[in-house]
């Protein structure tokens, strides 16, 4: 991203830190609906919006305990939906407080897109990046017959599809694929 002054980091960090002391609670009570008093416990709390091309937006609202899932906020209804039985209480508890909802709904709907829009463009010469790759096609004797091996290299992003065709006929049986790795230069190969 490009630089941003300290102090916006140094808000950041406060709010974090404040949220520290929720989580506790949370994650005490959680342990405590799972009859466990000690032990190492992991609470995770995924939310998020994104912004489509068209310019729609959609958000989410996840929280999870131990690594399963255990709440999601319906963000329609404000409702929280449980992802197995032991959760049950804990919707209740959070649902006593419509609050909480409605901060998350608020927090998604504006701050969160806000913000998005914020990272994007101060990010965006880095996330717009695009840098096609360099294809190369090498022809191996074998003692099966002749092996064609094509090598793309110095993309990005990481994400591409390589196929081979014959015609009109994607020849996929026939195909092995390779993981997509770091070239060492900010770029990618496969």
């Amino acid at each position: 991203m490009a630089l941003v002054d300290a102090q916006y980091w140094e808000t950041e960090t406060q709010k974090q830190r404040a949220w520290e002391k929720v989580q506790q609670v949370e994650m005490w009570t959680v342990m405590g609906y799972h009859n466990q008093s000690g032990g190492t416990h992991s609470a995770q709390r995924m939310f998020g919006c994104e912004i489509r091309e068209d310019g729609r937006s959609s958000s989410f609202w996840q929280f999870g305990f131990d690594g399963q899932d255990h709440l999601s906020l319906d963000l329609e209804t404000l409702s929280w939906v449980s992802a197995e039985p032991v959760a049950v209480r804990t919707k209740r508890w959070w649902e006593m407080e419509r609050c909480y909802a409605e901060y998350d709904k608020a927090y998604l709907e504006s701050l969160c897109l806000i913000s998005l829009h914020r990272y994007l463009e101060l990010g965006s010469q880095s996330l717009t990046r695009i840098e096609p790759p360099m294809v190369q096609v090498t022809k191996h004797i074998t003692q099966d017959g002749t092996m064609l091996r094509c090598w793309a290299l110095g993309f990005y992003p990481p994400d591409i599809s390589l196929s081979w065709w014959l015609g009109r006929k994607e020849l996929v049986l026939e195909t092995e694929h390779m993981e997509t790795r770091p070239n060492g230069d900010g770029t990618y190969q496969t």
